[in-house]
């Protein structure tokens, strides 16, 4: 990317910010993890660039330092922005933990109002989306480490699907929010379930990640436990 093609990007970014914003959502996550184009930036494993983008810790995070001063703009000081980034890269030549607490105070200097964290890169020792042969919470390290860096808002992700895991995270103070994905793909009522005591009525995410491998072949979203994914409207509820 030449640096016009880099303004270019950070200037589509706000306007896609606008946008999120004028739908109505509430909060804007950045995927700035998994080694996609900001996380290409942040890491010194895949950024050799020479110019301002690449190089010193400062210069990686630039670009997705731009991209928040865009999207702040387009949207205004009152709607939440949440940076998702890689805490700890887990190859040779990758980001680490330190590194990554420097940039979440930056970003927290910069205005946004939470940190997301993920791990990893693809073919990383430990993924962003870990398997079943991870165990629950593999992640939450990550988060506490976050936690000593910043004052604003960490959400912890990685298999925290069980109710009870989510909530000790919470009171043990490792993290402030907890993200459910797959969980809420094998059981989209785990909110109200859990929220109404019904915890045993669960259908439980078995994280066989089905659900991504369908998606990386261009096929609808399928899932091991909840085969109405994808075909609500021809199947309704399963009981």
């Amino acid at each position: 990317l030449s640096e016009d093609e880099i303004a270019k990007i950070v200037e589509l970014c706000g306007q896609a910010a606008r946008r999120v914003k004028q739908a109505g959502f509430d909060m804007i996550e950045f995927h700035g993890h998994g080694g996609y184009l900001i996380a290409q930036f942040l890491s010194p494993y895949f950024n050799k660039r020479t110019d301002k983008y690449g190089g010193s810790l400062d210069n990686r995070c630039r670009f997705f330092l731009e991209v928040v001063e865009s999207m702040r703009k387009a949207v205004g000081p009152d709607f939440a922005l949440v940076a998702k980034y890689s805490i700890h890269e887990y190859i040779d030549g990758g980001r680490e933990i330190e590194e990554s607490q420097l940039i979440a105070r930056k970003l927290e200097d910069a205005g946004v109002d939470g940190i997301s964290i993920s791990s990893g890169v693809y073919y990383s020792g430990i993924p962003a989306v870990p398997p079943h042969y991870f165990p629950p919470g593999v992640l939450l390290p990550l988060s506490e480490a976050m936690k000593e860096a910043v004052k604003i808002p960490v959400i912890a992700v990685g298999r925290l699907d069980d109710p009870w895991l989510a909530e000790k995270t919470l009171k043990e103070g490792k993290a402030d929010f907890i993200g459910v994905g797959r969980g809420l793909t094998a059981d989209p009522d785990w909110p109200v379930k859990v929220a109404s005591g019904r915890i045993d009525e669960i259908r439980k995410c078995v994280a066989c990640n089905f659900c991504r491998e369908k998606l990386f072949i261009c096929q609808p979203m399928r899932c091991t436990v909840n085969p109405v994914v994808g075909r609500e409207g021809k199947y309704d509820v399963i009981r």
